[in-house]
């Protein structure tokens, strides 16, 4: 069941990271850098799809390597960029610390072992 004012706060969220990602690209623009980080991100989302379709392995992106893969975008001086970079920080060190390290590509069983109670010794 959904909770009150949740489609709310999704469209709101959403609305935030779009203006975020916008000024980004327009500091990376300005820059003189968007050509290098667009062909640079362009072959990590080729990458991502080539892993995403191996058969019989998941893609689990985790919230901390979002961290990772959206730290770069955050390497210009502003104030707004050192904000982001604080806020990317936290998440990784977060996802980490809460689940540690984990694997981008798991099996099925791998995803679901540990919801059946910890005994298949994984």
């Amino acid at each position: 069941m959904a909770r009150r004012g949740g489609l709310a706060a999704f469209v709101i969220i959403v609305l935030i990271l779009l203006v975020i990602v916008i000024n980004q690209a327009r500091v990376i623009r300005q820059t003189g850098w968007l050509p290098y980080y667009l062909g640079w991100y362009l072959l990590g989302g080729f990458a991502t799809l080539v892993l995403a379709l191996l058969p019989t392995l998941n893609l689990r992106l985790h919230h901390y390597i979002l961290a990772i893969i959206l730290m770069p975008g955050t390497a210009f001086p502003t104030r707004l960029s050192a904000l982001y970079q604080g806020f990317l920080l936290g998440l990784f060190l977060h996802g980490t610390a809460a689940f540690g390290f984990a694997s981008l590509l798991e099996t099925s069983f791998q995803v679901i072992s540990p919801f059946l109670g910890g005994s298949l010794g994984c």
